[in-house]
């Protein structure tokens, strides 16, 4: 039964009045291309008795003490269908905050509630809505959505395999230092803003991960075994070369995917604050797991520390 008379030429939305959701009810569209319909897209069913709502409801299996937060979409499976990448936060913390936070948990999810996978980012990622930039696309032509994300030692795919060194712990622990920031410093009983005589303030270090190895690991989409683990770059190197010595500047990323030649995707990295070098692994990368002492090339090459190239999977 066809539902609008004319083609949806602007928005692609569409009410339907008079759907009667008491028995099974499907629904699929056809694209008109130069006045001619085409075939017709796979359909989409509500199950009889389904409730009206403006929202797909999609049961989660989410990790005791997390809850759902950030969500990217791809079709994993290269079925036409979206699936879920979930990102399932537990106690967090700002860069600019000292504490131990959760172990960033990832999971991907099918629109019926299907569970696909679960990784755990471990105890050397920072939770936080800063640290992780999660990136889901087809990177290698294939139609199936690769999982894109930072990792380190501790790091567990999708599999159960156990990125870079599982018993390594670079979570800061004591006093840190002091610096002329005050975003962030330590407080008195009353909560005012402790001053040295100086004018520095003190920065507590526990649960700031300013050292170790920092990885970019690509997931398969649909299993979230890791393809491929490259050295993230820019690396974080000294923390005061990006304005601070404790983490709040140098902790803030962003990436995206972009065609930087027009052709192939590219994954773009950056640290935000006071620098932002900006970096994309290289065709050349070699996919290795990261061992104590190893080094994983890339063909990026620096411009004014601005780097750009394709991703690490053939």
């Amino acid at each position: 039964m066809k539902l609008n008379a004319e083609p949806l030429t602007g928005a692609t939305c569409f009410v339907d009045a008079n759907a009667d959701l008491t028995g099974k009810t499907s629904y699929f569209v056809r694209p008109v291309l130069n006045g001619v319909e085409q075939a017709p897209s796979a359909a989409f069913t509500f199950a009889a008795g389904a409730p009206p709502l403006p929202y797909l409801s999609i049961p989660l299996k989410t990790p005791e003490g997390y809850t759902p937060n950030d969500v990217s979409v791809g079709d994993v499976d290269g079925d036409g269908e979206y699936e879920y990448i979930v990102h399932m936060t537990g106690r967090g913390a700002d860069p600019a905050m000292a504490g131990v936070t959760s172990e960033p948990i990832f999971q991907a999810y099918k629109l019926d509630g299907t569970l696909l996978w679960t990784i755990n980012l471990g105890k050397n990622i920072a939770e936080s809505a800063h640290a992780t930039q999660f990136m889901v696309y087809d990177l290698d032509g294939d139609g199936k959505a690769e999982f894109v994300c930072k990792t380190a030692d501790g790091t567990i795919d999708g599999t159960g395999k156990v990125i870079g060194d599982p018993k390594a712990d670079w979570v800061g622990e004591g006093r840190h230092g002091t610096a002329r920031d005050r975003t962030g410093s330590e407080r008195d009983a009353d909560g005012n803003m402790i001053t040295n005589p100086d004018g520095t303030h003190n920065f507590s270090k526990v649960g700031r991960i300013l050292s170790g190895p920092e990885y970019l690991t690509v997931f398969e989409g649909l299993t979230g075994k890791a393809l491929a683990t490259t050295n993230y770059n820019p690396p974080l190197g000294k923390p005061e070369l990006w304005g601070d010595a404790y983490g709040n500047r140098s902790e803030r990323y962003l990436a995206c995917v972009a065609y930087l030649d027009g052709q192939r995707p590219a994954l773009s990295c950056a640290a935000v604050i006071t620098r932002a070098p900006r970096c994309a692994p290289g065709t050349g990368a070699t996919a290795s797991s990261p061992n104590a002492g190893s080094s994983t090339p890339t063909t990026a090459r620096p411009a004014t520390r601005n780097t750009a190239a394709r991703a690490p999977i053939a």
